[in-house]
């Protein structure tokens, strides 16, 4: 009989955008048994319910790095935006943690300050003008109500720019490819075939540890040889657990090349 208790969990989890290798952990440290955790993945529609070693001498597929990945509809959220291929399924679904809200305002803050200082300044003068007719032995202090003043617009506009940058972003992992949502106003999807990715790579930069997450740079095939972001073609920013997301995309690569009879 399936444990509710451990469906809820797995359930909860992945709402929180924790990955399945994660949740898969997690539960086996908590003391579950194994049959306890397939049986309740294998309850979850659309999760990925890797196959758990059943004991010491458990061999073949369930061996190390050998387990195939099994995939699923998901959420159904993709059928906006995108069509399954035949005999896809997908393997992990997830948006970026919230800390990459944090990064896109900070980095966006430099740029705020410039604006306001430039932008503001002609869009300011007129009213500046007014007031001081109107109180000219408050010059000082008008200057600075009304520079405080359109930094504060430029700001809710800022605000409102990041939250909806951020909202549109959304990540999919099938069995076939990797796929990257984002916008603002429309919204571009990039599809990237397992068989053009040459590597995935990790990056954890400095305000990346500041606000608690890690990147995926999805490098391809297509002449990319530059290290990090720059010569990525797809970037899972602040996707969750990327040590695990990385795992699970090589295993998933290995799989697909094994099916097509690839080599190399």
């Amino acid at each position: 009989m399936v444990n509710q208790d451990i469906v809820n969990y797995i359930r909860a989890s992945l709402e929180r955008g924790h990955t399945q290798p994660s949740i898969l952990r997690e539960l086996k440290n908590a003391g579950w048994s194994a049959s306890e955790i397939s049986d309740a993945f294998a309850q979850m529609e659309g999760a990925f319910a890797p196959p758990v070693p059943r004991g010491p001498g458990a061999r073949g597929r369930a061996q190390a790095g050998q387990a195939q990945v099994t995939a699923g509809p998901g959420s159904g959220y993709h059928s906006s935006f995108f069509k399954l291929q035949e005999g896809e399924g997908v393997v992990l679904e997830t948006r970026p943690l919230k800390g990459l809200l944090w990064y896109y305002f900070l980095g966006s803050l430099v740029g705020l300050f410039f604006l306001t200082f430039f932008v503001g300044m002609w869009l300011g003068l007129p009213v500046l003008f007014i007031i001081v007719a109107l109180n000219p032995s408050q010059f000082l202090l008008n200057a600075v109500i009304t520079g405080f003043i359109i930094f504060v617009v430029f700001l809710v506009i800022d605000i409102l720019i990041v939250r909806r940058k951020y909202k549109m972003m959304y990540y999919w992992i099938t069995t076939q490819r990797i796929i990257v949502k984002k916008g603002l106003i429309g919204y571009s999807i990039n599809s990237i075939p397992f068989e053009r990715i040459s590597d995935a790579l990790i990056s954890r930069s400095f305000l990346e540890r500041i606000f608690g997450f890690g990147s995926l740079h999805i490098q391809t095939l297509a002449g990319q040889y530059s290290m990090g972001r720059g010569g990525s073609e797809g970037n899972l920013m602040a996707v969750p657990n990327p040590e695990d997301t990385q795992a699970l995309i090589a295993k998933l690569i290995r799989q697909r090349r094994e099916q097509a009879h690839l080599t190399i």
